[in-house]
């Protein structure tokens, strides 16, 4: 690795003394997102006859190491970045491939309970369906649609990669994400599945006519978010919707066989 390369990385991950004022109070809670809080910024560098020296604890390099690498192959960073920066384009694309793997694995599920004719994924051109439908409509993309013939149910289903909050500031951010206080006109993601749900309801007859069904009588659409691990916002009183887990899908789809 080339000496410049290595000086940048040092330089990343060193806590700058310079940045608060000697009789600045650092209460904890308020550096919580701060990238220059000393969990992010293991190493402190000084300068002795000219040249730069690094003091730090093996401990800590080794636990923040553990962090970084964790969060990033979780495709989120342990603060907030910039969007200018360089990291943050890599961290969105990783985080798009983890959503995408579990479309994915939605979408191979999908098809082993119910069968390739029975699913439509990846929904995001509705002339497929029939050219009487808008061929973008309002309620944007529809991950997956899968046809239950035995309880006549059309589960339309949103794969959603949010990390779980574990700290009160990410579980805040979690719940606004899913349920956005501000706007009624807000697009979160509820409100989003919502509309996909009702959009396929309203047009019920065309859907299941693209699956060869016939009649419409007492069929019925469920919407329910999939996700890869548990959310607190799941457990919410104002939420309506249902959260499943990948592992858990074939559990919650055969909830509909023991209700009938």
């Amino acid at each position: 690795m080339h000496s410049a390369s290595i000086i940048k990385m040092l330089n990343f991950v060193s806590y700058n003394p310079d940045i608060f004022k000697e009789s600045e109070i650092l209460l904890p809670n308020s550096l919580k997102m701060n990238r220059n809080r000393f969990t992010m910024k293991p190493l402190v560098k000084f300068q002795k006859n000219t040249k730069d020296y690094y003091l730090f604890g093996i401990r800590n390099v080794l636990y923040i190491l553990q962090i970084y690498g964790r969060r990033i192959n979780e495709g989120r960073f342990p603060y907030k970045l910039e969007e200018e920066e360089n990291i943050s384009k890599i961290i969105k694309l990783i985080k798009k491939d983890i959503e995408i793997n579990l479309e994915k694995e939605l979408d191979k599920k999908l098809i082993e309970i119910f069968g390739t004719e029975y699913v439509e994924s990846r929904l995001d051109n509705f002339h497929r369906i029939n050219r009487s439908l808008p061929k973008d409509p309002e309620c944007g993309e529809i991950d997956s649609i899968a046809i239950d013939k035995r309880n006549k149910v059309v589960h339309v289903l949103e794969a959603k990669y949010v990390k779980t909050g574990i700290v009160p500031q990410e579980i805040s951010n979690e719940i606004k994400k899913f349920f956005s206080p501000y706007s009624d006109d807000s697009k979160d993601y509820t409100k989003m599945l919502i509309k996909k749900n009702n959009f396929v309801s309203d047009n019920i007859d065309t859907f299941l006519e693209y699956f060869k069904i016939h009649n419409s009588k007492g069929w019925k659409t469920k919407p329910a978010f999939v996700t890869s691990e548990t959310h607190f916002t799941a457990y919410l009183t104002k939420n309506k919707i249902k959260f499943i887990r990948l592992s858990k899908l074939e559990e919650y789809l055969k909830e509909f066989d023991e209700c009938n």
